[in-house]
């Protein structure tokens, strides 16, 4: 079965004396790889925490284009993301006894990730708060029901952002965004809010609109979108501890990319000789350190292995591994996961951000090339129908 390699800083019991100790022994273990200091190598333990975190974002009241696109369209246009035609229509409604209804529209997504569009319409003849710059719409938005898949295989985050399209209607729209911890492709789940607030400036915290108390339901939608996924083979040889790694396969999606490496022993083996080497002994019994020494191992992997987006408009994207994925059926094999939500600038800092702007997703259509340790790797987008 399939796991995420995540720790976070809380499991950790190391003593400084032991954490510089690993540290040192790593960078002196691996003469010839060259350790890229700008990028920070406390950055993949704080990422794992971030990764399974639900995330609430609420859009200030603009005016975009209409459909999922604008979520995926950083302010002022920068970099196309016109995912439309990955995009599928749904239309199912529910309602609420005094007459408000909510849509679901649209669905887009990959393996790991749906994003929903939404519409929350208030009766024919209402009107909403015609709201101004740096003032928002709040609308909670959580699965009432999902499928057992979902269930059994256990938790899932999500994203919300809401925009008042046309201000002063009776609307607002949101994307409702889902990482199952399954392919959520096929899978059915309900929907249902419970309240809209609002933010208005000059006014104390947010004011509440409407509350329901049996919320409004959009039951048993089933997430169906076309193929987002393009696997791109490799063979590229990459340092991995002691050993070499060989880059097999390149994944890409609009929500993020990752790369299978096959090893040339068993990965608990490696790990294993690596941990002794690093510790002085296997310390079986000692399970905090041994979990950061592991951490450290992958870090100083991830370190040692560059990997750049060139896109067609002549802007790098460097950005950084969210989490490892290693799999007991699987022994020879991990996988690195990038997400696009996490990116350096050109001094090497985690910012999250292109030309300045929040991102969580690039128009694989505008990538170029990868390159894995200065090694370009030439790319078209075409998913499978």
């Amino acid at each position: 079965m399939r796991q995420q390699f995540q720790r976070t800083f809380d499991q950790v019991r190391m003593t400084p004396e032991q954490m510089e100790r690993v540290r040192q022994a790593l960078t002196e273990g691996q003469s010839g790889v060259e350790l890229h200091s700008q990028r920070k190598r406390r950055k993949l333990l704080a990422l794992a925490a971030l990764a399974g975190a639900a995330v609430l974002l609420m859009g200030a009241a603009a005016v975009w284009q209409s459909g999922l696109s604008q979520y995926f369209q950083r302010p002022g246009g920068s970099v196309p993301a016109d995912l439309s035609q990955y995009a599928q229509p749904v239309h199912v409604s529910g309602a609420s006894e005094d007459g408000w209804t909510l849509t679901v529209e649209e669905c887009i997504g990959d393996d790991q990730w749906v994003f929903l569009w939404l519409t929350l319409a208030a009766p024919e003849g209402s009107e909403l708060p015609a709201l101004g710059a740096d003032e928002y719409f709040h609308l909670p938005i959580r699965l009432s029901k999902v499928s057992e898949e979902i269930w059994e295989h256990g938790g899932y985050s999500t994203r919300i952002q809401v925009y008042d399209q046309v201000p002063g209607d009776n609307q607002v729209q949101a994307v409702f965004g889902m990482q199952t911890g399954v392919d959520p492709e096929g899978q059915q789940v309900s929907i249902t809010v419970d309240q809209l607030s609002y933010y208005r400036d000059g006014t104390e915290g947010i004011q509440l609109l409407k509350e329901w108390n049996k919320g409004i339901t959009v039951e048993d939608v089933i997430l169906e979108y076309p193929n987002t996924v393009v696997h791109t083979p490799l063979n590229l040889s990459v340092p991995f501890c002691n050993t070499n790694s060989k880059a097999t396969d390149l994944k890409v999606t609009p929500f993020y990319f990752s790369i299978d490496f096959q090893l040339e022993a068993p990965l608990a083996q490696i790990l294993k000789q690596e941990i002794s080497r690093l510790t002085g002994k296997y310390p079986a019994s000692n399970t905090a350190l041994y979990h950061t020494t592991e951490a450290e191992i992958f870090m100083h992997f991830e370190d040692a292995t560059v990997v750049e987006l060139h896109l067609r408009d002549g802007t790098t994207l460097q950005p950084a591994a969210a989490r490892f994925r290693t799999d007991e059926d699987a022994p020879y094999w991990f996988q690195v996961e990038w997400e696009y939500r996490y990116i350096y600038n050109s001094e090497g800092e985690l910012v999250g951000e292109i030309d300045g702007n929040q991102t969580f997703s690039v128009n694989p259509t505008q990538i170029e090339s990868f390159a894995i340790n200065g090694i370009e790797i030439p790319f078209i987008y075409a998913p499978e129908k």
